[in-house]
């Protein structure tokens, strides 16, 4: 009789001492994705030729916990029959090269990034995608499941020796942004007129920057010959 209460407290004592252990677990992983912030992003869109788009995405991480972070982030795509899966993608972590990403075959590309405590990363991702359609998505929404706005957001609309005109701009109608100054910039033969961003002959360019970004639409941009 004593040896099984014993038995029983013992096993009582063990599922008490796994939930403590799991309680103090799943705190210390709270704590720590409470700690991981998407701080900002930097976005350009370039038109490289009528019927596609060459796309570059700077991302900024930080890390404000005391502890190390690591999170497989999911990257959503608009995939369409006139909106084909991107080409030549590649993302890179500054300063340290190509980041491994996978992709579900369908509209999502995944792939990881650690942070120490307090650091900050930047993580780029670039890719071709063909525009039969003439028109482009990139998704913002998915900026509203994270906890608190982007502190900052930047976009560059740019087209490359293509005679078009947008038809389409919703970052016009996003609340809190603005078009800069330097914004739109023509260059011609390798120089830059007053206030320009140095791009090549023939580049034309606006640019829109947001502040507390968290928008409640999507990017859409279409355009037709000039």
């Amino acid at each position: 009789m004593v040896f099984q209460t014993l038995r029983r407290n013992g096993k009582r004592l063990a599922q008490l001492a796994l939930l403590t252990l799991w309680g103090l677990g799943y705190a210390w992983h709270l704590y720590a994705m409470a700690g991981f912030r998407f701080v900002g992003e930097k976005i350009t869109i370039r038109l490289l030729a009528m019927d596609r788009i060459g796309f570059t995405g700077i991302y900024e991480y930080e890390n404000s916990a005391l502890v190390p972070v690591r999170r497989t982030l999911r990257y959503p795509l608009v995939i369409a029959p006139d909106h084909p899966f991107p080409e030549r993608i590649m993302v890179t972590e500054q300063g340290m090269g190509p980041v491994p990403f996978a992709t579900d075959g369908a509209e999502n590309l995944f792939f990881e990034i650690e942070l120490a405590p307090g650091e900050r990363k930047c993580l780029t991702v670039t890719f071709q995608q063909p525009a039969p359609g003439h028109w482009f998505r990139y998704i913002l929404t998915t900026t509203r499941s994270w906890p608190h706005p982007l502190d900052q957001a930047e976009f560059r609309l740019e087209r490359a020796d293509v005679p078009v005109v947008w038809t389409e701009n919703s970052l016009e109608r996003i609340p809190g942004g603005h078009e800069a100054h330097d914004a739109p910039v023509v260059v011609h033969a390798q120089r830059t007129v007053p206030g320009s961003v140095g791009l090549a002959s023939g580049t034309a360019t606006s640019v829109w920057r947001f502040g507390s970004f968290w928008p409640d639409r999507d990017l859409t941009l279409t355009w037709k010959e000039q």
